[in-house]
């Protein structure tokens, strides 16, 4: 079993930065290692309940799985089912604190502090003999993920958000 936590900082306001993570087809376009998303199953708040994702690894495979979306409460925490080539669980988490207390920034702009956390399996032959790495690798699409973030919410506020 694979239990990862990773933190990430924003340089947004927790609904900005909600309103990014919600438009899962867009994940790759800012986040590299994810090939694909596909949305399904969307529920009555526009939100997605259901993606496919493919995220290609950086030691050269694919992971193929679905996030199904089991709590949400925007913009401060979601939780997840995963299933696929990798089953488990999620969450997103923004804390109201952390997102105030980061915000001394030089230039006074709002940041938001999140953790993000992986507690899953895989039965793919491959996964579990590369193992010893898994936690580099997560690191590196994770990392990836949180300066993509940073970059798209730099470039591209999200609607109803000025910069």
């Amino acid at each position: 079993m694979f239990h990862f936590v990773s933190t990430w900082v924003a340089p947004a306001p927790a609904e900005a930065v909600w309103r990014v993570l919600a438009e899962v087809e867009a994940w790759p376009d800012w986040w590299s290692g994810i090939e694909s998303v596909r949305s399904s199953a969307p529920s009555t708040d526009a939100e997605p309940q259901a993606a496919q994702v493919v995220v290609r690894s950086p030691l050269g495979y694919r992971l193929r799985f679905t996030l199904e979306l089991t709590r949400s409460e925007p913009p401060w925490r979601s939780t997840f089912g995963v299933r696929g080539q990798l089953r488990g669980s999620g969450f997103w988490a923004a804390d109201p604190a952390d997102s105030a207390a980061a915000s001394d920034a030089a230039d006074g702009a709002p940041v938001t502090r999140m953790r993000i956390g992986w507690c899953v399996v895989s039965d793919r032959r491959l996964v579990r003999l590369l193992a010893p790495l898994a936690r580099w690798a997560h690191g590196r699409i994770m990392a990836a993920g949180s300066a993509g973030l940073a970059r798209r919410l730099r470039e591209q506020p999200p609607a109803g958000l000025s910069r």
